[in-house]
């Protein structure tokens, strides 16, 4: 396995988000690689697993609203609407619910800083069903989606039968990442490694913990 420490140039454009500065008007857009492809999905997959967990570690507050702290990797604001009996069932507490939808506030979602300098954007509205147990899970419903943008890139992502834990890194998957040069499937397997496989094979990892992308050799 090799660690992928340094990508090109481009890459540091490619996830600088807002911190880039834009090409001229004129200017072709650089195309992306697969590993800068790589990546933006590895970001998008550690925001699924720092989001997902709320749905069953949330407590409530008067406005069902978690703002992450401030200083972190991670920022911005995430509006929980937990129910009962499904997604047209009656609101409910946390605690009660089996159901929960979690969507990203602001235009920008939910702001990431990248190992590799600058932050890109994750907006997400993300359906699951909640399972009591020991521990508490959650999996993501059908319909589930997000967009990720990084300045002059844009993607957009579908989450699939992911489950997250109030404890414990997530299972399943695939999250399906297309960014209009490449599409990856990210998958969870319980451990802070996540899969990202580019046409079937595994050709990443992704640290969930240290945001490290590792060639699969």
């Amino acid at each position: 396995m090799k660690r992928i420490f340094l990508l090109p140039a481009l890459a540091l454009l490619a996830v600088a988000g807002c911190g880039s500065d834009s090409l001229a008007p004129n200017d072709a857009i650089p195309p992306l690689t697969t590993a800068d492809s790589a990546q933006q999905a590895g970001l998008v997959a550690y925001a699924v697993a720092e989001m997902g967990p709320l749905a069953v570690t949330y407590q409530e507050k008067s406005e069902n609203v978690y703002t992450f702290p401030a200083g972190g990797v991670i920022s911005g604001s995430v509006q929980l609407d937990f129910r009962t009996g499904g997604a047209n069932g009656a609101p409910a507490a946390p605690e009660a619910a089996d159901y929960a939808r979690l969507t990203t506030l602001g235009a920008q979602g939910l702001s990431i800083t990248s190992p590799l300098g600058g932050v890109i954007h994750v907006a997400a509205d993300v359906m699951v069903g909640i399972t009591r147990g020991s521990p508490d899970s959650a999996t993501a419903l059908e319909g589930s989606i997000g967009t990720l943008d990084a300045g002059d890139y844009t993607a957009t992502f579908t989450i699939g039968a992911v489950t997250v834990y109030d404890t414990g890194y997530p299972t399943g998957g695939p999250v399906v990442f297309d960014n209009g040069y490449q599409a990856l499937d990210i998958d969870f397997d319980g451990t802070r490694f996540a899969d990202l496989s580019l046409n079937g094979l595994v050709r990443w990892t992704f640290d969930l913990d240290t945001m490290d992308l590792a060639e699969v050799d």
